[in-house]
């Protein structure tokens, strides 16, 4: 990049070096202040690059992992033993041990 850049307003023609020169609307030269090339173009004519430019988007702040980390998948609770679930036995309670009934 140049220490001053500058963008020709509007197409110009001025004299430089005993010869006529031609400047296309849009062209960015660099041109120092109060330069002998400046007076020859017209101050006028030249207007400094950063008024011109767009300003740039802020750039993007990097994603901390957490944010990047494809997602994890849901976790469902597991079950307990081979899958078969089975009713509970409602008919006779358990025998708890203890000897035969008399």
């Amino acid at each position: 990049m140049s220490a001053n850049p500058r963008v020709v307003a509007a197409d110009t023609v001025f004299r430089w070096d005993g010869a006529l020169q031609r400047l296309a609307r849009g062209t960015v030269l660099d041109v120092a202040p109060g330069s002998a090339l400046l007076a020859a173009i017209g101050p006028g004519n030249l207007v400094p690059l950063a008024a011109t430019a767009a300003p740039e988007p802020a750039p993007a702040t990097p994603a901390s992992a957490e944010e990047t980390a494809a997602p994890e998948p849901e976790q469902r609770p597991r079950r307990k033993g081979n899958g078969a679930e089975t009713a509970p036995d409602t008919a006779a309670p358990a025998d708890a041990g203890g000897g035969e009934q008399m």
